[in-house]
């Protein structure tokens, strides 16, 4: 990914971003003619599936939203999801690594 906006977690087991920092990231994007296609977040040791807390917190149709799993503080491996139109729940789709 060229760009790439980290935040800090809210807490070690909820992923949350803050308005401010999705504002800056949304400004920061269209000053440079870029769009923002996902959010990518970890699992800490547990699977990279969707969980009942991504459905809710997920708001926006048509991101990737790519999880990483995290064991031991290693990253170990990443899903993708697409939140379906109606937002009742995630398609995962392929991660395709390029040059």
């Amino acid at each position: 990914l060229p760009n790439v906006w980290p935040i800090e977690a809210e807490k070690p087991i909820r992923f949350r971003i803050a308005e401010q920092d999705w504002l800056a990231a949304e400004m920061e994007a269209m000053l440079a003619d870029l769009d923002i296609i996902g959010i990518f977040h970890s699992h800490p040791d547990n699977p990279p599936i969707a969980s009942p807390r991504d459905l809710a917190w997920a708001s926006w149709p048509g991101y990737s939203y790519i999880i990483t799993e995290v064991a031991a503080g290693e990253p170990t491996h990443s899903r993708s999801w697409q939140l379906q139109p109606d937002r009742s729940g995630f398609v995962e789709e392929m991660i395709e690594i390029g040059d």
